[in-house]
């Protein structure tokens, strides 16, 4: 009896060990080609370009002698796929934050706010340090935008086009107007 498990314990070792893979970390910033599908190549493309054009714009300007105030809405994903538009939306938050140019309001954390301000009224915080309603800043603009794509095959299946879209556009809260729009654009092409 003995001798079966000794046996079986080995083959499952040797078993696992012979399935073992492998995990490397690569560059970061390296092309991923592993099929016609977006990926973190494409969502870098899309964030540094669109990051560095609206930084661009005069409304932006470094030395500005007030920093505009920038609220960002979560890009819409009217794509076919499911994909994780929040970490396109947060790459591009991230660019404009780091840039120092612009105060960004955090549109989640205003929803949570309210409760916070409830709590530091309740005596369990000291009242010097204590924040309350009323001291929260508006923004001047509101950044938005949509992620489409568009698929064409033959009708032999062997050429499969993807088009992704990404527009984004910058709104003038106390104007309602459109100050800034910008698209990206990527094309593929599966062939068979």
């Amino acid at each position: 009896m003995k001798q079966r498990i000794a046996l079986a314990l080995a083959l499952s070792a040797a078993t696992l060990s012979g399935c073992g893979q492998t995990v490397d970390y690569e560059d970061k910033d390296a092309a991923t080609l592993v099929d016609e599908n977006f990926n973190d190549t494409d969502l870098k493309g899309i964030a540094d370009d669109l990051t560095q054009d609206i930084l661009r714009s005069p409304l932006f300007a470094e030395g500005a002698a007030k920093k505009p105030v920038l609220m960002v809405e979560q890009v819409a994903n009217r794509t076919h796929e499911h994909l994780d538009i929040k970490s396109l939306t947060d790459k591009i938050r991230t660019g404009i934050v780091r840039s120092g140019r612009v105060e960004v309001v955090d549109e989640t954390a205003r929803k949570t706010l309210p409760s916070e301000y409830e709590y530091h009224a309740s005596g369990n915080v000291d009242p010097a340090t204590a924040k309350g309603p009323g001291r929260q800043v508006a923004p001047d603009f509101v950044l938005r935008g949509d992620f489409t794509d568009q698929r064409h095959e033959t009708t032999n299946q062997k050429t499969l086009v993807i088009w992704y879209q990404v527009t984004l556009q910058l709104t003038d809260v106390s104007k309602g107007t459109i100050v800034w729009s910008k698209d990206h654009e990527i094309k593929k092409v599966r062939r068979k």
